[in-house]
Order: structure tokens, then sequence, then C-alpha cells
């Protein structure tokens, strides 16, 4: 009998990558077999690491369109295989990946609308912190403010983007 731990890696391997090996762990039923719900499985795991990028990436998916885009998706899903359980950081290599993989790389459009789109997520995902508003600077003296060191709030993030054929 197989440990647990083996028909997991045996599963992950399937749905990962394809290979039969698992189908023998998984029972039968009436009407599918084994390798229709196996591949059922696989297919909504795909189906739901697209549906994160494009929940992350939402103006990229407008700029490549349904069908680009998902190819995009399928291409990145294979380079980056979601490592953590949590979804929050499966799209976090997105714009690195799109300045180097063929054919996006020809489009710098692309990956800097990816590093956009990503910061402005991990802004939303930044720190709590207080703000100093007018008010606030109205109400210093004239003597403080020669010792006055100012912060940026944590969500705040410099990106360096000019558009093609400028240097």
């Amino acid at each position: 009998m197989s440990s647990l731990e083996d028909i997991q890696r045996r599963f992950k391997a399937r749905i990962l990558e394809g290979r039969e090996e698992a189908e023998a762990d998984i029972a039968e039923t009436p009407g599918l077999s084994r390798n229709v719900r196996l591949n059922i499985y696989a297919n909504a795991y795909h189906a739901r690491l697209t549906e994160a990028l494009r929940t992350d990436y939402p103006m990229l998916a407008a700029l490549l369109g349904d069908d680009k885009f998902g190819e995009m998706a399928d291409a990145y899903i294979k380079a980056h295989p979601s490592r953590s359980p949590s979804l929050r950081q499966f799209g976090q290599h997105v714009a690195v990946w799109l300045k180097e993989a063929t054919p996006w790389a020809t489009h710098e459009m692309l990956a800097e609308m990816a590093e956009f789109e990503w910061r402005l997520l991990a802004a939303f995902d930044a720190k709590d912190a207080a703000s100093a508003g007018i008010s606030d600077a109205a109400a210093l003296k004239s003597e403080e403010w020669v010792n006055l060191t100012l912060q940026f709030h944590p969500s705040m993030s410099l990106a360096d983007s000019r558009p093609s054929g400028i240097s």
C-alpha cells in the first residue's frame, strides 16, 4: 500500500506534468473513468491559476485579448508553477518573465503594464501607516521644520519607465 505522501506526489505529477502514474490511486466511478476525473481536476486547477492571473492583471488581459492572454497564462504557468497554497503571490514574476519570454519580450509595454499592476496590488497590501496632511504641516512651528524627517508611506514604490527609443 502506498503512503499518503507517495499518493500526493503522484497526484501532483499528474496534475502539473500530465504523468499517468496517479491513475491507479484514483477510484473508478460509474460513468467517469479515472483519466477523465483526473483531467477534470487538472483543467480546473489550470483554469483557477489563469483566473488568478486575469484578476491580478486586468489591463494586461485587456491589452492582449482573451486568446493571447490565455496563451501567455499557459506559458507562465509552465514556467512558474504555483509553489504556495495561496494564490496571492502566484503572479509575482509575470513582469520579469514577460521581459524575457518569447514572444512577449518583443513588446516592452506588456512587461511595463504587468509591473504597474503588480505594484498597484502591492500598494493595497501594504502595511497601514499614519499619514500627515496639509493641516499637520501647517501646525508645525518654523523651528520644527529644520529637524523634520519625512518618510514615504509603506505603499509607495518607485518605478523607472520610459517610452521605447528614449534614453
